[in-house]
């Protein structure tokens, strides 16, 4: 009886052994970023339009399993936030009416999952994987100054959307402003201090996404033009592991 009862005893500090070995190679923690965001449109090469950045945030939950002292693979969940901007000017066939500035500014909000294989160099790691996307939700600001006449007009819109689906839909069942689910790929370098505190630097760029803009006609007639396009982010992070 005492034989087995000491039995019993090595098998189970064995095996709190074993898992604390295991849950020593796994490491959790959290990052926040400042994030620059842009659009790629195949359009933008072929129309004056200048391309600018939006400034945006993403808060992450990491974790992480070295299956080596100098490799690992991550996952994150993030929500972050995305977008771009646009302005150019329209020009018309008519002498009362002069060039009219145009600009567009996108805020759109995604749940971001990159699965990220690590190399570790003395603190310092490569890092490269996929990532999936999906937006869930965002805001479309449009601003139009025209001058007719010598009179000047400004318009200025939002469309607000929630799953993709746009407050303009009465005009347009099937209008969706683009993918709600997109695939891409991230790469960067991080560095990790001994006490888990960790800075990074990535930049993600989407595979798969489509834009999508409203097109307005005379008399309250509506259609959509689709746009290839790719999300592009550079984030700057700050994060603790442990």
């Amino acid at each position: 009886m005492a034989r087995n009862f000491k039995i019993l005893i090595v098998a189970a500090l064995l095996t709190l052994a074993s898992g604390s070995g295991l849950m020593a190679q796994f490491k959790f923690g959290g990052k926040v970023s400042g994030t620059v965001n842009n659009m790629f449109l195949v359009q933008d090469t072929s129309r004056n339009i200048q391309r600018n950045s939006v400034v945006g945030f993403n808060v992450a939950a990491m974790a992480e399993y070295l299956f080596r002292d100098d490799m690992s693979v991550g996952l994150e969940v993030m929500f972050a936030m995305q977008g771009f901007k646009r302005s150019w000017v329209s020009t018309y066939d008519h002498p009362a009416v002069i060039p009219t500035i145009e600009n567009t500014t996108c805020r759109t909000f995604h749940l971001n999952i990159p699965i990220l294989y690590r190399y570790y160099i003395n603190g310092f790691a490569l890092e490269a994987g996929p990532q999936v996307s999906i937006c869930f939700g965002g805001k479309r600001y449009f601003h139009r100054e025209q001058t007719i006449h010598e009179e000047t007009m400004v318009f200025d819109t939002n469309y607000v959307f929630s799953g993709t689906e746009t407050d303009m839909q009465k005009y347009l069942s099937d209008f969706k402003l683009w993918n709600r689910i997109t695939f891409g790929a991230t790469a960067g370098v991080s560095y990790t201090l001994d006490n888990g505190l960790m800075f990074g630097i990535r930049y993600t760029y989407d595979f798969n996404n489509s834009f999508n803009e409203m097109i307005e006609y005379e008399y309250e007639k509506y259609r959509s033009e689709t746009y290839k396009s790719h999300h592009s982010v550079v984030q700057i992070s700050l994060g603790l592991k442990i």
